[in-house]
This record gives C-alpha cells, sequence and structure tokens, in this order.
C-alpha cells in the first residue's frame, strides 16, 4: 500500500504541475485581462497595477514565478478581491462548500443505495418501478428546476425553511436536498443494476430455497460485488458535489466555491481561478485514491492487478 500510495502522490504532483501550466497558457492566450472590467485607468494606473502583480513580466517568467509559488504551496493575491489571497479565498469558499457538498454527498449515497435495495427486493414490482421514474425525473430536470420546486414545496407552502442565505443549520436543507437528488439517482442506477447482475434470478431462487430471506440474500450474496462499480462514478460525482455547485449557490445565496470560480474566470482572476482549479483536481485525485483502495478491499482481484 505505501508503494500505491507514493505512486498515487507522485502521479498527482506531476498532474497538478501539468495542468497549472496548460491552463494558464490558455488563459493567457484568450482576450481581454483582469483591469478591463474597471473604469477606465490612465496608462500610469494600469501599469502601476500590472507592476504590482508581475503582469509586465514575460510570459515565461510569470509562468515560473506561479510554478514556484506553487511548489511551495503560495497561490499569490487574488486579482478580484485584491485585499485577499488566492488561498483566503479558496478557505472562504470551501467553509461552505465542503460540509454542504459532504452532507449531500452523504444523504445521495445512502437514498441511492437504499431505493437500490428496496427495489431489489421486490423486482420489477410498484415500488422498484416508482424509484425508477423518480431517478429519472432527478436527472431529467434541471437543478433550478428542482431548487425552485423545493423552495414553494417546503419555504414557502411547506414548513416555512429559508430559501436563502446561510449561517444556520437550517439553511443547507434545502441547498442539501437540491445538491442531492442527482448523486442519490445516479446512485440508484448504478447501484440497482449491479446488484441484478451480481445475483441473477437463478441464484436468488436457490439462496431462498436454501431458506434464507431477502435481506440476507441481498447483504450476504449480491451487496460486496454490487458495491464495486460505484468506486469509478464516486470521485467525479463527490468532487462535484464537495466543490458545490454554480447554480445552488446563485438560487440559495451562498459564497461557495463554485461561485467564486466562475466569478474569477469572468473577470480574469488568474491566480484565483487557477487555484479553484487545482483543488478541485487534488480533490478528484484523494478521492480517487480513497475509492481505488475501497475497491482493493470488495475485490481481491483489483488488489492483485495492480
Amino acid at each position: 500500500m505505501t508503494a500505491f500510495l507514493a505512486r498515487r502522490a507522485t502521479g498527482t504532483v506531476v498532474v497538478l504541475l501539468a495542468l497549472y501550466s496548460a491552463s494558464f497558457l490558455l488563459m493567457r492566450a484568450a482576450p481581454g485581462g483582469p483591469f478591463d472590467a474597471d473604469r477606465a485607468l490612465d496608462p500610469v494606473t494600469l501599469g502601476a497595477l500590472r507592476a504590482q502583480y508581475h503582469l509586465d513580466e514575460p510570459l515565461a517568467a510569470q509562468l515560473g514565478r506561479g510554478l514556484g509559488g506553487l511548489v511551495r504551496g503560495d497561490l499569490g493575491p487574488s486579482l478580484l478581491h485584491r485585499d485577499l489571497s488566492v488561498a483566503a479565498v479558496l478557505r472562504e469558499g470551501l467553509a461552505t462548500s465542503a460540509p454542504l457538498g459532504l452532507a449531500a454527498l452523504v444523504l445521495g449515497l445512502l437514498a441511492g443505495a437504499a431505493c437500490a435495495m428496496a427495489g431489489a427486493m421486490r423486482p420489477g414490482g410498484a415500488l422498484d418501478r416508482l424509484v425508477e421514474l423518480s431517478a429519472a425525473a432527478c436527472l431529467a430536470l434541471p437543478t433550478f428546476v428542482l431548487a425552485g420546486l423545493l423552495i414553494l414545496a417546503l419555504a414557502f407552502s411547506g414548513p416555512g425553511l429559508p430559501a436563502a442565505g446561510w449561517g444556520r443549520p437550517a439553511h443547507m436543507i434545502l441547498p442539501c436536498l437540491t445538491l442531492a437528488a442527482a448523486p442519490a439517482a445516479a446512485v440508484f442506477r448504478t447501484l440497482r443494476t449491479s446488484l441484478s447482475h451480481s445475483l441473477p434470478q437463478s441464484a436468488w431462487r436457490a439462496a431462498r430455497a436454501r431458506g434464507l430471506s431477502r435481506r440476507a440474500v441481498l447483504m450476504r450474496h449480491a451487496l460486496r460485488p454490487a458495491l464495486l462499480p460505484l468506486t469509478g462514478l464516486l470521485p467525479p460525482l463527490g468532487a462535484a458535489v464537495l466543490t458545490g455547485s454554480l447554480v445552488v449557490e446563485r438560487i440559495f445565496g451562498l459564497p461557495g466555491l463554485g461561485r467564486a470560480f466562475v466569478d474569477s474566470a469572468l473577470a480574469r482572476d488568474y491566480p484565483l481561478c487557477l487555484g479553484a482549479l487545482l483543488l478541485y483536481t487534488l480533490l478528484l485525485a484523494v478521492l480517487q485514491t480513497v475509492c481505488d483502495l475501497g475497491a482493493g478491499r470488495l475485490d481481491p482481484r483489483v488488489r492483485l492487478a495492480a
């Protein structure tokens, strides 16, 4: 395991450096600059601002400075939030996106797995079909439509949950439900299909003939191998949820990472945009490593192949 983790860490560092370099060059090739949105500046002020943030240096020198700061863990100052560093902006956004995304991911996993097992107990039954239709609706509905329906049902017409804002536990309920809907549907469909393949009808009838209950058949014979496909689904799903959703943050007025990333891209805040991109990649690499280790625990053949 130590050798595996060392190889994965080395590969992650190489990927981060390559991604930083490629993204840096692509962003600088796009038209526009970080100070174009400001009111018209005189050449002296504009030159002073560019010199302050080293934008007057050659492109190769800027890239070398950025890579050097990345190796030291310093992403530099934000051009959009000029009194804050990139690390500070990311920490503030992560303080909102991380608990919300983690809660939504756990809720989606539990709800999707519970619905998949409930449907597998009676394949083709009314509950199985109802959950399948609900999962299809969650995947088909745009996020802003689902968020609007939840606000109408639970904020305006229901128990009066807060429809926007951040600071109290109640503020997490509607965004969490909105973010958890798509992961729950994806987990349900993946796990439900995997359960039907891991325990065909012939094996199901044989286990039932030995006196095992339906729950015991699922838990003892079908669930462990059926969980293996989820290890490939969770890394991108988890990274996307944990870093927040721009639509959800816009609708519910949340100061998370998704909004910071898009605002930085529109404002040509190169350091903040690169920092958010690297954070997303790092989360994806960590989740992929955890899922690979979990796949090895679920199926010894994965460890042998590695």
